[in-house]
């Protein structure tokens, strides 16, 4: 039986310019966008969530105050709009867990049973560092193991978090899925609506109320 421990990043520090509102605190269901975010790290068995804050972050630290398994961090330069320095100020945080799954802020309909298919997927094969993939592309969550982290961390090349994946030593464990909600993120009020609707749908198959 395995006993890795496991964490969570959550990216949430932009300034969601092309959204013209704060998309994380933005409704979905029945509470906020990075609620649901980091709810669907922890129900994938993420002892710990670390969400990296920085443009209205005192609003996202409210949310998760006194909360045991989420600890929110601070990217000070989070108007420079890298959001891979906040993926690297995440994952350091996180750098003792054997683990870790990150998402960005804006990616409530990721499903929990993928995260743990993906979890059980890189166990069986010892792989590196793990993603989903829907339609011939990776998606969200990416999965990386204590190694993979720690060079991710160090990173200091181009191309952000993509371009850190492609010099790890060892290609991605591909985890087929058909969950749209890997590749749904928030970046405009058109992506919202749709975000909505897909809510509200999934809602739907599987009997329960509406999604707001």
């Amino acid at each position: 039986m395995d006993h890795s421990t496991i964490a969570g990043v959550v990216a949430a520090a932009g300034l969601s310019s092309r959204m013209n509102a704060f998309k994380p605190l933005l409704r979905y269901g029945g509470t906020t966008i990075i609620e649901s975010t980091v709810e669907s790290l922890l129900a994938s068995g993420a002892e710990q969530v670390f969400v990296v804050v920085g443009h209205q972050g005192r609003s996202i630290e409210a949310l998760f105050r006194g909360h045991p398994r989420v600890c929110c961090v601070e990217n000070p330069r989070y108007a420079d709009g890298d959001m891979f320095a906040s993926v690297r100020i995440g994952l350091s945080c996180a750098a003792a867990y054997d683990k870790v799954l990150f998402l960005p802020g804006d990616m409530p309909a990721v499903e929990p049973a993928v995260c743990r298919a993906l979890l059980t997927e890189l166990d069986r094969t010892g792989s590196l560092w793990g993603r989903p993939v829907r339609e011939g592309r990776g998606q969200h969550p990416v999965l990386l193991t204590r190694p993979a982290v720690e060079q991710v961390v160090a990173f200091r090349g181009e191309g952000g978090l993509r371009g850190a994946l492609r010099t790890l030593p060892a290609p991605p464990m591909d985890l087929p899925t058909d969950s749209l909600g890997c590749q749904i993120d928030v970046d405009t009020p058109g992506q919202y609506r749709f975000l909505l609707t897909y809510g509200v749908s999934r809602k739907r198959e599987r009997g329960l109320g509406s999604i707001s």
